[in-house]
């Protein structure tokens, strides 16, 4: 299994086009390896996921990756949010449709989630959709939501003011 999983690195980028299809059994698997005990495995898995988000138009990776974010494995579920916070920028400049449609519904969905590890990483998610789309954030956030999610971003500009600033005279 090992053999196979180190083979991929060499079949993604040649065969781009034909994996853009069938991304989400592909993303499946390598989402279920960064559960694994095997650190090598788990090493390899998460290499292979950033390998296909270099190769793969990120619009393919939106759908697939949302899912995996509500549905997959609970311990790669955060580590899924958090590439899905890299792809999103992208997404935004091609099809920011697909974050209106995919990723707010999801995120709002997320927020439910108790585990530590599932907070953060909602909250990296709120943070960099409220970045990327603003107000239009808000205006989608269901009113049962609204409150955590107005925490969240108040959070982030919050810190954002209390980060260090260098003044040059």
């Amino acid at each position: 299994y090992q053999r196979r999983v180190h083979g991929l690195e060499k079949f993604i980028p040649l065969f781009k086009t034909g994996i853009e299809k069938n991304v989400s059994l592909l993303l499946g698997g390598l989402c279920n390896n960064l559960c694994s005990t095997n650190v090598p495995l788990k090493s390899k898995a998460d290499i292979l996921i950033d390998l296909l988000i270099d190769t793969i138009e990120s619009v393919y990776l939106a759908q697939p990756f949302v899912h995996l974010a509500l549905y997959g494995n609970t311990r790669s579920r955060p580590t899924i949010i958090l590439h899905l916070c890299d792809i999103l920028p992208e997404i935004h400049k091609s099809k920011p449709t697909v974050i209106t449609k995919y990723v707010y519904p999801a995120a709002f969905k997320l927020l439910d989630d108790c585990k530590v590890d599932m907070k953060a990483a909602v909250t990296k998610l709120l943070k960099t959709l409220y970045t990327l789309t603003g107000s239009i954030l808000i205006e989608n956030t269901p009113p049962a939501k609204l409150d955590k999610v107005l925490l969240i971003i108040k959070s982030s500009q919050h810190q954002a003011l209390m980060e260090p600033v260098i003044i040059l005279f």
